[in-house]
């Protein structure tokens, strides 16, 4: 866990090294950073997993790579967790994506 932290930190400093970001390598970090505090959390949630959710979909407005991060395993995280809220901060990023796709 301590690794996903120090990638949440570094990651965001890296937004304007366009030469990176689309390297799979930066795309696997942001997608583990991304749904680390998902993957391992059943409902309900406790106050430090919450915050921890909520903080990686904060991270999610930072991301240069967002059409390029996996939105699907979140969703179905938020879902499985009963966490429409959750859901709505995810629903936007997805929506872009599929009016981007057509």
């Amino acid at each position: 866990m301590a690794e996903v932290k120090e990638l949440a930190t570094v990651l965001p400093q890296l937004n304007e090294q366009f030469h990176i970001l689309s390297l799979s390598s930066c795309i696997q970090a942001w997608d583990k950073v991304l749904l680390a505090p998902f993957l391992s959390v059943m409902a309900p949630l406790t106050d430090k997993q919450e915050a921890a959710c909520f903080s990686s979909l904060v991270l999610l407005q930072r991301c240069p790579i967002v059409s390029a991060v996996d939105l699907r395993q979140i969703e179905v995280a938020c879902a499985r967790l009963q966490r429409p809220d959750l859901l709505a901060m995810v629903v936007p990023f997805i929506n872009a994506r599929l009016h981007c796709d057509h």
